[in-house]
């Protein structure tokens, strides 16, 4: 396991041949940090990530809009991450 600060502190060496992998995070929060751990603990297990950010809180429109920047990429890993704050609102109003 890596710390934080490691995980922050990594760099990509210039003559690496590491494998290139498109990621999109989308969040119904700010994941900056979340962006910088995943991006160092991908450097950690030899992979260069390209991470693509959504916008804050708009999961749902760049997922089913078929014009959105996420649909207009192809992107080989995506994660979502939603917090529990947010799911437990939104299954309130459905109940």
């Amino acid at each position: 396991m890596y710390s934080f600060k490691e995980l922050l502190r990594v760099k990509i060496p210039e003559s690496s041949s590491y494998e290139k992998l498109n990621v999109s995070l989308l969040s119904d929060q700010s994941c900056q940090f979340l962006t910088k751990t995943i991006f160092g603990y991908g450097i950690k297990n030899l992979f260069d990530l390209s991470i693509w950010e959504g916008p804050i809180d708009q999961i749902d429109s760049q997922i089913l809009n078929p014009q959105s920047e996420f649909n207009n990429n192809n992107f080989d890993i995506t994660i979502i991450f939603e917090s529990s704050h947010s799911l437990l609102k939104k299954y309130k109003l459905l109940s």
